[in-house]
């Protein structure tokens, strides 16, 4: 099924907020405001499965893994 993700956090003192498309399990759209370098961070993750253990090896695997920022925000 086809669903959208919208959530708000704080990421390095900045209230952000992103909303993703999903389409078969798939992030297809992602949408983000807020702290700088965030929306090019979560651009790694578009054609990723929606699934905490992929979105996180993405972010590992791109060297943009940051201590600061949790994956759940995703979910």
């Amino acid at each position: 099924p086809e669903y959208h993700f919208s959530n708000r956090f704080e990421f390095k003192g900045n209230e952000s907020q992103c909303t993703l498309l999903v389409k078969e399990g798939i992030i297809t759209e992602i949408m983000v405001n807020g702290a700088a370098g965030l929306e090019t961070t979560c651009r790694k993750i578009t054609g990723c499965r929606h699934m905490v253990e992929d979105v996180q090896e993405v972010l590992e695997k791109e060297n943009i893994f940051n201590p600061d920022f949790d994956v759940y925000n995703f979910f």
